[in-house]
C-alpha cells in the first residue's frame, strides 16, 4: 500500500517511517500558536506533485489542520481520496464544503461524523487521537501518591477564539492560589508536567475530545476533564476519570479539592485510566485504526457519483470564506494580498466551468471581495453567505 500524505500531521513522524508513504509537506504550515489568527497555506495544483511520483500511489491522504493547503484540483484525481480532519472544530466553517471532494473523511471527532455526511461524503470514519508515550514509557508513569504538583494545565491560550479557556483559568488560579495549592498552568512539555502532578485538569475546547484526554492518564496522573458527549464514555469509563461540569470553575476546584484529601480513591482512578490508555490509546492503536480505514477506501470499489459542478462549487465556495479570513497582523501588505489573490482568483477559475445560478451568485461575491480589497484584508469574517 503506497499513500501520498500531503501535509502529513507532525506527529505522525512513525507512520511515516514505517510504511511506504511519501510526503508532501507544506511549506506555508505555521502553527496556530504563533499568531492570533488562524490562517490557511497556500493555494495548489495536485496533478503536477503527481506527475513526479513513480509508481502512483494507492491512495491519498490529506492531512488537514488549520494552516495546510487546499488543492483545488483534488476532484480530478482519479487515485481514492481521503479527507483527514484532525480538527474538525476548528475549520468547521469550510471544512464541510472541502470535504466533498473526497471519497471518505477520518476525523478524531465522533459529533462530526454526521457534519461529514451531510456534507455529502459517502464514508466517514472515527479514529480518536492517543497519548504520544511508548509502552515502555508508559509503564515508568504508574500512579502515586507523592507528586510534585497538586492540579496541572498543559496548553495554549493565546489564540483569538479561546476567550473562554482564559476566562476559566484565570478563575481557576485565584482559586487555587487561595487554597494555596501548588499547580503548573502554563505552556511546557507535557512529559516534564504530568508525570509530576496528582491531577491533570483538561478542557475542550468545543466540546473536544483533545490529546490532553489521553496524555493526563498515561503519565500516571487523575484525569479531570469536563463531562460532554462526543463519544467519550466510549473512550474512557466513568471509573477511568473525574468529571466536573464544563465551564464551572467551582465545580472543578471542588472536585480538585476532594481527591487531593482522598488518596486512595484518586489512585484507584488513575490507574484504571492508566490502564485504559496503556492498552487502547497509544500511537500503535491509533495507527491501526488509521490504516484500516485507509485499507477499506481502497478496497471499496463502488463509489457513489457526484456532480463535477457540485464539487467545483464547494471548493471555490472554500476558498471563498477562506479569503474572508483574518490574515497574521505580521504579514506583510502583499503578502496579504497574494494570499487573498490565489484564492479568490482559483474560486472564480473553478466557478467560470459552472452555468448554475448560484455558481453565479458566488462568482459575484467573489468579484466584489477583489473590488473591495485594497492594502487592508477584509475584517468583517464570512460576508459570504452560507446559503448558496
Amino acid at each position: 500500500m503506497r499513500i501520498l500524505y500531503l501535509d502529513p500531521i507532525k506527529s505522525d513522524k512513525p507512520l511515516l517511517q514505517q510504511h511506504d508513504i511519501i510526503t508532501a509537506s507544506s511549506d506555508e504550515f505555521k502553527s496556530t500558536f504563533e499568531s492570533d489568527y488562524i490562517i490557511a497555506g497556500k493555494v495548489r495544483k495536485l496533478k503536477p506533485l503527481l506527475e513526479k511520483i513513480n509508481p502512483k500511489p494507492d491512495v491519498i491522504l490529506n492531512g488537514w489542520r488549520a494552516g495546510n493547503n487546499i488543492y483545488s484540483d483534488i476532484h480530478e484525481i482519479n487515485i481514492p481520496r481521503i479527507y483527514f480532519a484532525a480538527d474538525p472544530h476548528m475549520i468547521k466553517e469550510w471544512g464541510g464544503y472541502y470535504s466533498s471532494a473526497f471519497d471518505a473523511v477520518i476525523t478524531t471527532q465522533k459529533d462530526y461524523i454526521e457534519y461529514y455526511k451531510e456534507s455529502g461524503v459517502n464514508k466517514v470514519f472515527w479514529c480518536p487521537w492517543w497519548s504520544d508515550v511508548t509502552s515502555e514509557q508508559c509503564e515508568k508513569f504508574i500512579p502515586t501518591t507523592e507528586r510534585e504538583y497538586d492540579v496541572s494545565y498543559v496548553g495554549h491560550f493565546n489564540l483569538h477564539f479561546q476567550q473562554h479557556k482564559r476566562d476559566f483559568f484565570t478563575k481557576l488560579k485565584e482559586k487555587l492560589d487561595r487554597l494555596k495549592l501548588k499547580y503548573f498552568i502554563g505552556t511546557k512539555s507535557w512529559f516534564e508536567v504530568y508525570p509530576k502532578s496528582k491531577i491533570g485538569i483538561n478542557f475542550c475546547q468545543e466540546s473536544e475530545i483533545n490529546r490532553r484526554f489521553f496524555e493526563i492518564p498515561s503519565a500516571g496522573a487523575l484525569l479531570l476533564t469536563p463531562m460532554i458527549e462526543n463519544g467519550i464514555n466510549q473512550l474512557a469509563k466513568n471509573n477511568q476519570m473525574a468529571i466536573y461540569e464544563e465551564f464551572n470553575v467551582s465545580d472543578a476546584v471542588a472536585k480538585i479539592q476532594y481527591y487531593l484529601k482522598n488518596h486512595a480513591k484518586r489512585i484507584k482512578i488513575a490507574t484504571k485510566g492508566w490502564q485504559n490508555v496503556k492498552n487502547n490509546h497509544l500511537y500503535r492503536n491509533y495507527s491501526d485504526r488509521l490504516l484500516s480505514a485507509i485499507k477499506d477506501v481502497i478496497s471499496n470499489t463502488n463509489k457513489p457519483k457526484r456532480s463535477d459542478a457540485g464539487i467545483r462549487f464547494n471548493i471555490a465556495k472554500t476558498l471563498a470564506l477562506l479569503a474572508q479570513r483574518p490574515i497574521p497582523v505580521n504579514s506583510t501588505d502583499d503578502q496579504k494580498k497574494e494570499m487573498v489573490d490565489a484564492r479568490i482568483y482559483t474560486a472564480i477559475e473553478l466557478l467560470q466551468q459552472n452555468k448554475d445560478s448560484r455558481s453565479k451568485k458566488l462568482h459575484t461575491a467573489c468579484r466584489e471581495i477583489l473590488k473591495n480589497f485594497s492594502n487592508d484584508v477584509p475584517t468583517k469574517e464570512y460576508t459570504i453567505e452560507t446559503n448558496f
